[in-house]
């Protein structure tokens, strides 16, 4: 035992030590800034537009290639999808009306937590008759009122000049 006793002395006199334990405590401060989440958008919304893409020259006469996008609104409680597009072609003298109609259709149930809206596309091939020199753009979306509002319209004129370049 008192082999021991003298060993334990002689340790603690050479200094013979344990890493020392360090223990910090996290601290967090107020710096000043509010912290918030901000969302950001993973696709943007989509202009409403009908642009004409190509005119298509065969013998069988002129197709035009026209491409319908927008955006439609679709969130909470209020979860809708697109119902239709539809186009309606109107001649008057030499001139070719387009008008197309955009309707959502309400649904059951409810959107999820980050859905605002949804994009939509679609490329429409349209037969132009003969004698034609003007060629009328409208587009027309259906609210959540179901009211018609006019979103887009343009005038594209169609000459021989023109016709004979895009071909």
């Amino acid at each position: 035992m008192k082999l021991y006793c003298i060993s334990f002395l002689l340790f603690i006199f050479v200094g013979c030590s344990s890493s020392p334990l360090i223990l910090t405590p996290t601290q967090y401060t107020y710096s000043g800034k509010e912290r918030t989440k901000q969302l950001d958008r993973e696709n943007p919304q989509l202009e409403p537009l009908m642009i004409l893409r190509e005119i298509q020259h065969s013998f069988w006469g002129r197709k035009a290639i026209v491409r319908v996008q927008g955006w439609y609104s679709s969130s909470g409680l209020q979860a809708r999808k697109l119902n239709r597009i539809q186009m309606i072609q109107e001649i008057e003298d030499d001139q070719l009306t387009l008008t197309c109609y955009v309707e959502p259709k309400g649904g059951f149930g409810k959107e999820g937590n980050l859905i605002y809206g949804y994009n939509y596309q679609q490329e429409i091939k349209i037969k132009i008759p003969v004698g034609i020199k003007q060629l009328h753009l409208k587009l027309i979306e259906h609210n959540l009122t179901q009211q018609e509002i006019l979103s887009f319209k343009t005038t594209i004129p169609l000459t021989a000049k023109e016709v004979s370049k895009k071909g």
